[in-house]
């Protein structure tokens, strides 16, 4: 969510491209305009919600390169995407962003992310906890348990790619996800299977 730094940001583009950065990541559309404008290919986020052939076009035509699905399509609403154009990727791995809001959430502080290796969490009234992360000039709710799709992935045979998104992770955490990833591994600990199968509807 960028508002007052957005100014900020075609510098950080700069000096990350200056650095060895392949692309822009974009979970927004001003994301977009501001990888383009750095001369980077985007890879659009599920964020985008990239629903339907139609949203598949306007995204193509706006300059995104790449794109990750909407979080919310069933299996085989993505099998049924055009497969010409741009690749098509799935989210299969992290904390999956539920909410962003531009004002810090109730019960939480300018404090609370002083530390940047630890998320403050918000609890539901079932003790259910949620991490909130800072994403740019607003926060951003995460799923209280991360997707795991690393041992189903065979069942997305018209991805291109899988999209692995680190938000809770330390260094140690991000490599063992890869690794259980290569390996095509069964999620360990709390996971969710996401809407790749039961959708919103």
């Amino acid at each position: 969510g960028l508002y007052e730094s957005a100014a900020a940001v075609p510098e950080q583009l700069d000096r990350a491209k200056t650095a060895g950065a392949s692309f822009a990541f974009a979970g927004t559309l001003d994301g977009v305009v501001l990888g383009k404008a750095a001369g980077l290919p985007v890879l659009g986020g599920p964020t985008l919600n990239a629903f339907n052939a139609v949203a598949l076009r306007a995204l193509t035509a706006l300059g995104v390169d790449a794109l990750t699905v909407s979080q919310e399509l069933k299996l085989t609403q993505i099998d049924r995407l055009p497969k010409q154009g741009i690749p098509i990727g799935f989210p299969a791995y992290g904390r999956q962003p539920l909410m962003l809001t531009r004002p810090i959430p109730n019960g939480l502080t300018e404090q609370d992310f002083r530390d940047p290796a630890r998320l403050p969490e918000l609890t539901d009234r079932k003790q259910i906890r949620f991490p909130v992360a800072r994403s740019g000039d607003a926060c951003e709710l995460l799923n209280s348990r991360p997707l795991w799709l690393a041992d189903r992935r065979d069942e997305f045979p018209g991805a291109a790619f899988a999209l692995l998104y680190m938000t809770t992770e330390t260094a140690d955490d991000a490599a063992d996800v890869l690794k259980r990833y290569e390996l095509a591994a069964a999620p360990a600990g709390d996971f969710t299977r996401g809407l790749g199968w039961k959708g919103v509807l």
